[in-house]
């Protein structure tokens, strides 16, 4: 905190996997953009190579489509969110927030792709998996924070049962 305020980011970087967690990650980066009307905000999904095309996971299942395509939904995806926004009183405008997809490993992307936009902000969902299937899977929002040379915010969802000790 700088002043008695919250620090304010100029270049947000959003990772979204269409999940409920990245939906709340790409809310929350909304909010965060619409604070400031110099902030920029990128939005990127990482898809996983499918020969000269491209897998995405939305909402309404697993869809193999060229890079182009997957693009576009993602763009209609991320104006959904922000008209969402714009009614609950978060207003940013479409010039601010630009849209990418790229192939390969999520956290790698990731990180390319905010140290490529000189980022000062990554926000992302997590999932909160434990134990073996954490192990084995991975964790993209552990190994960005681990990575990451900027700040990060991670997002668990509204649902999230905190873990009793």
């Amino acid at each position: 905190m700088h002043g008695g305020r919250p620090t304010t980011f100029n270049n947000i970087l959003v990772a979204t996997d269409y999940s409920d967690t990245g939906q709340d990650a790409l809310s929350e980066a909304l909010l965060l953009a619409s604070e400031r009307d110099t902030t920029t905000m990128h939005v990127v999904h990482v898809a996983s190579p499918a020969g000269e095309n491209v897998e995405i996971t939305t909402a309404d299942g697993s869809l193999v489509t060229s890079v182009g395509n997957a693009l576009t939904q993602l763009e209609a995806h991320v104006e959904r969110a922000r008209v969402a926004a714009i009614v609950q009183g978060e207003p940013i405008e479409s010039e601010r927030v630009s849209v990418h997809v790229r192939v390969g490993i999520s956290e790698d992307e990731i990180l390319r792709l905010a140290a490529d936009l000189a980022a000062d902000l990554i926000v992302l969902g997590t999932h909160g998996r434990r134990g073996l299937r954490a192990l084995v899977l991975g964790s993209v929002a552990e190994s960005v924070v681990r990575r990451a040379e900027c700040a990060v915010l991670v997002v668990r969802s509204k649902q999230y049962a905190p873990h009793e000790a």
